[in-house]
């Protein structure tokens, strides 16, 4: 018992002497991504945008795959009550589904996360902060002088790994011309409609 609470103060320590930090979730991002997953690991760059406020985000981004390139852009217009997502090397295919409710927070988990420690990355060392419940765990890493800065953020399932690293990150709202409907997608769309 004596122990786990020495265990427990080391840890409220540990974290108390650490900014956490406190990420706006209306930005615009240049990422590097990595997807692990049965399929094999994945490479890609691309934007990662979200105006949390407005209801709006899109992932988009190209993945280099065995010398072909696939094209992936999740565009989340919870302000029209719908997702479009285009994950495809050619011809381009778009499908959307229905949501409700608002966007999802991007680091929101950070209100419980717990100091992990330092990380090295591309040989730089990061403050990583994470949360792990139900077989998902989230971290991100900051540097201390910058702690509301993200440089990475690593999502882990029991089968997958996502990891995205942010070249530029920007606490400004995304300009309206990044959530336009692209044209597959409007195309899809119009032909749901009228079938």
């Amino acid at each position: 018992m004596m122990k786990l609470i020495v265990a427990f103060l080391c840890l409220v320590v540990s974290t108390a002497q650490h900014t956490r930090p406190m990420i706006p979730e209306t930005f615009t991002s240049r990422i590097d991504v990595e997807f692990h997953d049965p399929s094999g690991t994945h490479f890609g760059e691309g934007i990662w945008d979200l105006d949390y406020e407005n209801n709006m985000g899109i992932e988009n981004y190209t993945l280099h795959e065995e010398g072909r390139e696939r094209r992936v852009e999740v565009l989340q217009r919870y302000d029209m009550h719908v997702v479009y997502e285009i994950n495809t090397y050619e011809p381009m295919h778009c499908s959307h589904r229905e949501v409700t409710g608002h966007i999802d927070s991007v680091f929101g988990f950070l209100a419980n996360a717990t100091y992990r420690g330092q990380q090295e990355f591309r040989n730089r060392q990061y403050e990583v902060w994470g949360l792990a419940a139900a077989g998902f765990e989230v971290e991100v890493g900051v540097e201390e002088e910058e702690p509301n800065r993200p440089y990475f953020l690593r999502r882990r399932h029991a089968a997958d790994e996502s990891f995205y690293y942010f070249m530029m990150f920007n606490s400004t709202a995304p300009p309206a011309k990044d959530f336009m409907i692209p044209a597959e997608c409007r195309e899809s769309t119009l032909k749901k409609l009228f079938q």
